[in-house]
């Protein structure tokens, strides 16, 4: 966790006012070094290297998101264009047997005329 005072109740630099048992306020007392359980405290020069450090992996981590995201967009256009080029074959292969079952059909038909206008011995040959 890089910023541990994130999740504090309050900010540390709140100092804590101690009373007297008469009510007068007496000055402010800072607290004592951080217990176990508290957070440290860092310096300001600190807290910018911190913050620097993390900015730099973010940074490096959006360069490689976006290189990943690049990588993905080329895969889809390659995708996409295999994709038409797939449709158009498909297309073309329906259509081309559509003719021929169209010519297939048309053959049979004169077959069919021409067989029976044959005479009978000539069937038998065949």
């Amino acid at each position: 966790m890089l910023f541990p005072r994130a999740l504090d109740k309050g900010p540390r630099w709140k100092k804590k006012r101690a009373r007297s048992a008469g009510g007068s306020r007496r000055p402010f007392l800072f607290q004592g070094p951080p217990q176990p359980g508290q957070p440290f405290k860092f310096s300001v020069s600190e807290s910018c290297d911190r913050i620097k450090e993390e900015f730099s992996f973010l940074q490096a981590q959006y360069h490689s998101i976006k290189l990943d995201l690049e990588k993905l967009a080329q895969e889809k256009t390659e995708m996409q264009r295999h994709y038409v080029m797939y449709y158009e074959m498909s297309y073309g292969l329906n259509v081309e047997m559509h003719k021929q079952v169209s010519s297939l059909k048309i053959r049979i038909n004169i077959f069919s005329r021409v067989s029976i206008t044959l005479p009978i011995a000539m069937h038998e040959h065949a």
